[in-house]
């Protein structure tokens, strides 16, 4: 076969054979327009594969895009949710509106949650088996009232939320229980307390009459 040299270079050449072909062949000395009958062909170089670290710095960073997009899903408060009753307990929402943990504010909110996990249940999941829990319990009865406060930067979520978890719980608890948004005005910080005896006047305490000084004659 007939080879045309098309171009030189040190090292090597570029030759044009019979079937059209451009081939890369060693340079053995040869000249621009020269015609050859045989030539040293060349393996074009191959592609060298991606450094070990290159791999592992992509993988780590596709992990970390992971593990980011994870703790914004499931783990990053978004919000958070007060149900008072008696119990005072706090919800702390992730963006998808889950549960991430309930906090208890006061003794009674750590009654109410002892042995209680929310478990990434959704908010009126947990909201209506708190509301369970303390009817249980003797927290919440007929004629009570429960108060919901939504509170988060995002304040079109906030409205939202509120107003859905009031009409939630409304409907869950029936008519015999009051749900209200922290701003309404019927609403009665001792509705749901029980009377405390040792709050009354104890008889004992009053004054003996005859214990008053009698005056001097």
């Amino acid at each position: 076969m007939k080879y045309l040299v098309m171009e030189c270079h040190p090292g090597y050449a570029v030759v044009l054979d019979q079937q059209g072909r451009f081939l890369q062949v060693a340079n053995q000395h040869f000249e621009v327009g020269q015609q050859v009958d045989s030539v040293i062909r060349m393996a074009p170089p191959k592609a060298h594969a991606p450094a070990l670290w290159g791999r592992i710095a992509a993988a780590a960073a596709c992990l970390c895009l992971m593990l980011l997009g994870l703790w914004q899903g499931f783990l990053a408060p978004y919000g958070s949710v007060r149900i008072q009753i008696n119990p005072d307990v706090k919800l702390i929402i992730n963006r998808m509106d889950r549960v991430i943990r309930a906090e208890a504010l006061n003794a009674d909110a750590a009654a109410l949650l002892a042995d209680y996990h929310p478990g990434q249940q959704k908010l009126e999941q947990v909201a209506d088996q708190l509301a369970d829990r303390a009817q249980a319990m003797g927290y919440l009865k007929e004629g009570g009232q429960i108060r919901v406060t939504v509170e988060s930067i995002h304040e079109n979520w906030q409205t939202a939320t509120q107003d859905r978890l009031v009409q939630a719980l409304q409907t869950h608890t029936g008519s015999d229980i009051t749900v209200l948004p922290p701003e309404d005005a019927d609403w009665d910080d001792d509705l749901n307390e029980d009377d405390d005896p040792d709050d009354e006047d104890d008889p004992d305490d009053e004054e003996d009459p005859d214990d008053e000084e009698e005056p001097d004659a």
